[in-house]
């Protein structure tokens, strides 16, 4: 039997010349729905997920960096013609900071609480010079011990000074201020210097903030977030100086939040411009093929649509996507164009002949629905199979592409066939066509200029 007569086929070729209209305002619903989706898209480029998952020679250290991805830092470098703009342009800075939600904590002294920890814990032993032993034998000589408790008692007799108990319990003698007496000389800042508020530089120009981001693991979105947050922070604090003031000025970033912030930009970039090129380059190619730019709003439409509803699918199953899973779009305008190229021509041939819309779609169906099951199916579990890899990006990059193509078959056997026919192929009259339709018009009668625009667009991708 001739597969145009089989009745399941020919059913559904009923059904979708019926509801063409409304599978198109449906499919416009979806394409709102899954764009929308993007506003809670979180690329993770961490250290962590380009790891190895359930390989037993990476647990170690996967755990290692989890547990200190929470210590990351923003290093910030102020800069001043002098010790006292620092000093108050650090104090502007570390205000404005305060307050942004990003910013989980600012450090630009020394801990004192850790550092006498650190001289009781043997660090005064280890590390201070010969050259103080003089000051040792004096805090020791027991003729001093009576003037030393004195002097003990007068600093807890002051407003607040509960805080400083603990610290004199631990270190009654003051061996810590020695410690930090013999460090201080041989660095190359004034961290340690008697009255330091800051960690700034011996020649009181250059002044080191360490900023904890409130999430740390600087992924895409985190790392844009605390730069926003510390551009805000920067702008508050200059506004206190006058022009001429703030053109010395000058707030620069080391460490790893750098080398994250400059990754997640030109990653940004690169992802922005390459599958750009892929989805431009695939319909300009159609273009110069077939010579009609007609068809062209209609597979763009057609594509754009599948990969959003793949993106979005992907965001239901992961929360977080590795930003190498995103080239899953190139991959996915590569194969899903072959599919709808091969239903077009199959329809236009099928309605040059005095047939109606149903018979039309319903031959091209029976034409084409298995051998497009088929290589989907086969294609999609070549790629679902990659969900298995050890890699996180990897296994998302593989089941993202294999949802993309098994959607892509189902909406080039029901959707295509609706715009096609929105568009006045198949008898439709062209006045019943929607918005999308009256764009593939516009760009039939202007594909030079289209396909011209579209050559200098690719190299600037």
């Amino acid at each position: 039997m001739n597969r145009d007569a089989n009745p399941r086929i020919r059913t559904l070729a009923a059904w979708i010349v019926r509801y063409a209209a409304g599978i198109r305002w449906a499919s416009l619903f979806l394409l709102f729905v899954s764009a929308s989706s993007l506003f809670w898209l979180r690329v993770d480029v961490g250290l962590v997920s380009m790891l190895p998952s359930g390989a037993p020679a990476f647990e170690s250290y996967a755990q290692f960096v989890s547990r200190f991805a929470a210590r990351d830092a923003a290093v910030a470098v102020l800069r001043a013609p002098d010790e006292a703009m620092a000093t108050r342009f650090a104090e502007d800075f570390v205000a404005a900071l305060a307050v942004e939600e990003a910013v989980a904590g600012v450090r630009g002294s020394i801990d004192v609480g850790a550092f006498v920890d650190f001289s009781v814990d043997g660090g005064f032993v280890r590390y201070t010079s010969k050259d103080f032993r003089p000051a040792v034998q004096e805090r020791l000589d027991p003729s001093l011990g009576q003037e030393i408790a004195a002097g003990i008692r007068g600093l807890l007799a002051l407003p607040g000074s509960g805080a400083m108990a603990a610290r004199m319990a631990a270190d009654p003698l003051g061996f810590t201020g020695i410690l930090g007496e013999s460090l201080e000389r041989n660095r190359p800042d004034r961290a340690l210097s008697p009255g330091s508020k800051y960690l700034m530089s011996k020649d009181g120009q250059r002044l080191l903030l360490l900023i904890q981001p409130t999430n740390a693991g600087y992924s895409m979105d985190e790392v844009a977030r605390l730069s926003e947050g510390l551009a805000r922070a920067e702008a508050k604090a200059r506004s206190q100086w006058t022009p001429l003031e703030q053109e010395s000025l000058g707030v620069g970033y080391t460490g790893a939040f750098a080398f994250a912030r400059e990754d997640a930009a030109m990653m940004r970039l690169d992802l922005m411009r390459y599958t750009g090129a892929a989805f431009f380059g695939v319909l300009f190619i159609f273009l110069v093929a077939a010579r009609s730019g007609r068809f062209l709003p209609i597979l763009g439409y057609h594509l754009l649509l599948g990969s959003l509803v793949t993106l979005a699918a992907g965001l239901l199953i992961f929360q977080r996507l590795d930003v190498i899973s995103l080239a899953f779009a190139a991959i996915f305008y590569g194969l899903a164009i072959d599919a709808a190229i091969h239903f077009h021509t199959r329809f236009r041939e099928e309605v040059r002949g005095d047939r109606s819309p149903e018979d039309a779609l319903a031959s091209t169906l029976g034409h084409l629905f298995w051998p497009i099951a088929i290589a989907s199916v086969t294609t999609g579990l070549a790629f679902g199979l990659l969900g298995f890899a050890s890699l996180q990006g990897i296994a998302q990059l593989g089941l993202l592409t294999s949802i993309g193509i098994f959607w892509n078959a189902l909406a080039t056997m029901i959707l295509l066939p609706a715009l096609l026919l929105g568009a006045g192929v198949g008898g439709h009259a062209p006045g019943r066509a929607i918005w999308l339709a009256r764009l593939a018009s516009v760009v039939a009668r202007r594909r030079r200029l289209f396909g011209f625009a579209l050559v200098l667009w690719l190299p600037w991708g």
